[in-house]
């Protein structure tokens, strides 16, 4: 059920499901909360660990209305710890995909008393651009947005992978109309300093292994910026990994989630215990 949340600059819409810990959901540049919906289904179906898992819609996106102002992405970090706080959740965790996975970096680093855990997913680093990481990759993105809509398989392949996007023809022709009006590639190209060691929140970041929007490594040098991390690859999934496989990232996330409580419950749990 859709509700809202009036924040500082925007009327937030979001929604919750399951009870248990908390875990706010961050969706990517060209999606809205829609996109995280069979992941939010599947993370509080989880039996590993019980979730309170809330998705919203970012400035620009969805229901969500804004006040139209200039905003970037520590804007975006701070009205997500503002939606959690609205909810009455002090602490939780945080799992961000492609641009909400840097929006969870700035989280993570501007309010790091607030983030139990971090999950980032086909993301980047802050103080990166993707063209600077992947610019072939970019470089077709961009050829195949100005080839639209008689590029729309070949750009539904890129964000999923070639033998998704032909099983599911319904992609294409959602990429087939270009979406106009809004500031959301520009957030893309922001860059922040990234002090990864300010980052002190046990991470995981997951990598589609197909992915040709943010290829692999770039998520192992990032996982390997962050203090502890750790890093898994999801075979034959490309960079729409809540869409294309939302069973295996809830799981890969519980997993995660449930080891860090119960290192949480034990009275020996140490920091140090993370290298393990």
């Amino acid at each position: 059920m859709t509700r809202f949340a009036d924040l500082r600059a925007s009327r937030t819409a979001y929604e919750i499901q399951g009870s248990g810990s908390a875990i706010l959901l961050v969706h990517g540049a060209e999606a809205n909360r829609e996109s995280l919906s069979a992941l939010s289904l599947a993370l509080s179906s989880q039996t590993a660990v019980r979730l309170c898992v809330v998705s919203y819609d970012q400035r620009e996106c969805g229901d969500t209305e804004s006040d139209g102002g200039p905003h970037g992405i520590p804007d975006l970090a701070s009205d997500g710890v503002e939606l959690m706080a609205r909810l009455g959740f002090e602490r939780f965790a945080v799992m961000g995909t492609s641009l909400g996975g840097r929006i969870a970096q700035a989280l993570a680093i501007a309010f790091p008393e607030r983030v139990e855990a971090l999950c980032l997913v086909n993301t980047w680093p802050l103080d990166r651009t993707l063209a600077q990481l992947n610019p072939a990759g970019v470089d077709r993105l961009r050829r195949l947005r100005e080839g639209l809509p008689a590029t729309a398989l070949e750009l539904a392949a890129m964000f999923y992978t070639p033998a998704h996007a032909a099983r599911h023809p319904a992609l294409a022709r959602r990429f087939a109309q270009p979406k106009s009006g809004s500031r959301r590639g520009a957030l893309a190209l922001e860059v922040h300093a990234l002090a990864s060691a300010r980052i002190g929140a046990p991470t995981l970041c997951i990598a589609g292994e197909e992915d040709q929007v943010v290829p692999i490594a770039v998520m192992r040098a990032l996982a390997d910026r962050i203090e502890h991390a750790a890093f898994e690859a999801v075979p034959g999934v490309g960079h729409s990994m809540a869409v294309q496989a939302p069973d295996a990232l809830a799981a890969l996330i519980a997993h995660f989630l449930s080891r860090q409580h119960a290192g949480a419950r034990s009275p020996d749990a140490t920091d140090s215990s993370r290298n393990s």
